[in-house]
């Protein structure tokens, strides 16, 4: 059986601090090759001027094989910076990780086994929330993270109600939805491939997901002992409209969930717009993060979305 190479992708947006530890952390794997079995793509979502000027100089100091590639637009387009990665790609193995997610000493290691096993197989890692934290030696970082849980009682709520959530989805008519891109891999196929028709959050991973378990029957697993650490440190999760919440993220959110729901048959409502009712719009029509109504029409809702949007051209 051939051995599996990985090419591990690190989409990043003025994030130099925690992909300096992401770095670290790849260098510092244990059960595998850091120089044979994989490769790193940095691939940079329009970050400053000066962020590119500290990541290229601290990514010379490593002894991993790592290409950078930048690009300039003018939001948050993590869809396409994506895709440069996978088009510059070597490694039969995609793994993924969103510019906040830090991978324990395992991680790379245990992807590749997974797919060495199951190849057809679309796995998503699990993710644990950390508060923002100063260490830099990545020793002490791992230290830390196993040992300290989130002091915020919300996001220590969010984290089991998420990996129940997984759990479920797996074992239901619609397992795609366990599928995040902040830190999932797959083997690496023509398909493979983000739609560049979303720009700014959500939710290209699952389009993603669906489409792959449709067209080409792959599987979906979730891996819960397979850990990468998430530290917000820019504090909005790179435009996660929920934690962001300017008006340019509601509305690229309505915008990709619509044309999510379009693109792909089958779907329901509730399976794909559940995010729209904790979305309102205001007196001075401009649309704002309430408390979830579970009382809202959601047809009804998601029918003003699109209304809204034609009546101001966005597309």
């Amino acid at each position: 059986m051939k051995k599996y190479k990985a090419s591990v992708i690190i989409v990043t947006h003025n994030q130099s601090r925690i992909l300096a530890l992401q770095i670290a952390a790849l260098e510092n794997q244990k059960h595998i090759n850091t120089k044979e079995d994989f490769e790193v793509i940095v691939t940079d979502d329009s970050s400053s001027a000066e962020e590119l000027i500290m990541i290229k100089k601290f990514l010379d100091e490593y002894t991993l094989n790592i290409l950078l590639i930048t690009q300039n637009t003018p939001k948050y387009w993590a869809a396409k910076a994506r895709n440069n990665a996978i088009k510059k790609a070597t490694g039969d193995i995609l793994i993924f990780l969103d510019g906040d997610m830090v991978p324990e000493n395992d991680v790379i290691s245990r992807h590749l086994e997974y797919h060495q096993n199951y190849p057809n197989t679309i796995l998503a890692g699990h993710r644990i929330r950390k508060d923002s934290i100063s260490e830099s030696n990545i020793y002490l970082f791992w230290e830390f993270c196993r040992k300290q849980k989130a002091t915020n009682a919300n996001v220590l709520r969010w984290q089991k109600t998420e990996e129940r959530q997984r759990r479920e989805y797996l074992n239901s008519s619609n397992p795609w939805k366990a599928i995040f891109s902040c830190h999932m891999s797959i083997r690496a196929t023509k398909e493979v491939l983000f739609d560049e028709n979303f720009k700014g959050w959500g939710p290209e991973d699952w389009e993603l997901a669906y489409r792959l378990t449709k067209k080409t029957k792959r599987n979906i697993h979730f891996a819960s002992d397979i850990i990468a650490y998430e530290i917000d440190e820019l504090g909005d999760g790179a435009s996660n409209v929920f934690r962001n919440k300017s008006s340019e993220a509601i509305i690229d959110y309505l915008r990709n969930t619509i044309y999510f729901f379009d693109k792909c048959p089958g779907l329901n409502l509730e399976e794909v717009f559940w995010g729209f009712r904790k979305i309102h719009l205001s007196k001075n029509d401009t649309w704002v993060i309430t408390p979830s109504n579970p009382n809202c029409d959601l047809a009804s809702h998601v029918e003003i979305v699109r209304q809204w949007l034609v009546k101001h051209n966005i597309n």
